[in-house]
């Protein structure tokens, strides 16, 4: 794609791309046709306007949402009520923490992580962050070092460090050695009672369930989509997402055959069959519930239900990119020594101040 469009003669009509950022880059050296008009069109059906801007730039957008994942804590509540809890006892910060008191008094891990693969741990660190910061301060964070220093992100070190040190994961030094594809399983099983990770979730719950020969919708109907618990009430809620961006050429061959292609990637018809593949999400509300196995529409629900926003992932569209593995690896080393967690937020707000500002 990008051979083809530096070359000035592109021979496709539409791409599908995964990163904004990647969208605006290519708008800016114009080499991408600005399809505002086709944004304008469906922006009243897309399920949140935040979700969108990530790829305007200069007034005018140079994409169309036609696939959508989103990330946040998953829960089954076989679980919960194996241990006397249901739902509303993890809505806040308070009942949060007793749960996994209870969870872990009646035999199950509160929470898994799948912290050998370093990346999962950034999804629950900025589920705490749009907690205690909101949207604004998670977008901030991808661009502005200050916000780094701002008392909310060192608020999420010490509390990710005092959930560790209860026990919310295991045993930390048994947890730092768990791969994210290896705890789906115990969330399915209810060995294990949450987990943050991205809906695709639910298509490796359906291949655990494949395995073990159970029609899946037995695992599905288990588990479900909740926002993390509130800390500061009457905060803007706003959850992590991405997903896939339709892109035509500044000099498609077809340009018009192609814009009709883009409408119709962008509406309902074909996000329909595309959420019927199951594990990942229309942007378009005009999709039907009836689409969607009950725990993928969880997600949409919920995201209703509280006028959740939609944020593109902070450790994806951090500047420098080089900053992303600083995360990981920061998160990572919490995750196995919790009791350093001061020292660990100050050496990565250090790296990130001055590559930043390099």
């Amino acid at each position: 794609v990008l051979t083809q469009l530096q070359s000035g003669q592109p021979e496709f009509d539409v791409a599908i791309v995964p990163w904004p950022h990647f969208v605006r880059e290519l708008g800016e050296k114009g080499w991408l046709t600005d399809v505002t008009d086709i944004v304008n069109k469906i922006k009243g059906d897309l399920i949140s306007q935040y979700f969108v801007e990530s790829v305007k730039t200069g007034g005018k957008y140079y994409a169309v949402p036609i696939k959508m994942w989103v990330k946040g804590l998953w829960v089954n509540k076989e679980a919960l009520a194996k241990a006397g809890l249901s739902l509303d006892d993890i809505k806040t910060l308070e009942g949060f923490k007793a749960a996994c008191k209870a969870l872990k008094d009646a035999g199950i891990q509160p929470l898994v992580s799948g912290a050998a693969d370093k990346w999962p741990l950034s999804d629950t660190f900025e589920a705490f962050i749009i907690r205690l910061g909101g949207p604004d301060l998670h977008q901030a964070m991808t661009h502005d070092p200050e916000a780094w220093k701002r008392p909310e992100v060192k608020e999420a070190f010490k509390l990710l460090a005092e959930l560790l040190k209860e026990g919310c994961w295991g045993d930390p030094k048994v947890a730092i050695g768990e791969k994210w594809e290896a705890q789906v399983p115990k969330l399915a099983e209810g060995e294990a009672a949450m987990y943050f990770m991205g809906n695709w979730i639910t298509l490796f719950i359906q291949t655990h369930a494949k395995e073990k020969g159970v029609d899946p919708s037995e695992y599905l109907s288990k588990v479900v989509y909740v926002l993390p618990p509130e800390i500061k009430p009457g905060l803007k809620p706003g959850v992590v997402g991405g997903g896939d961006w339709a892109i035509m050429p500044a000099k498609a061959p077809h340009p018009e055959r192609a814009k009709k292609l883009m409408e119709w990637l962008a509406g309902p018809e074909y996000q329909e069959l595309m959420v019927k593949r199951g594990g990942y999400l229309a942007v378009n509300v005009k999709v039907p519930k009836e689409a969607y196995t009950p725990a993928d529409y969880s997600v949409i629900e919920t995201i209703k239900t509280y006028g959740a926003e939609i944020l593109p992932d902070l450790d994806d569209n951090i500047v420098p990119s080089a900053l992303q593995l600083e995360i990981w690896n920061s998160l990572f080393e919490l995750w196995g020594n919790p009791d350093n967690w001061e020292d660990i937020y100050n050496r990565l707000v250090s790296t990130i101040e001055t590559q930043m500002k390099g």
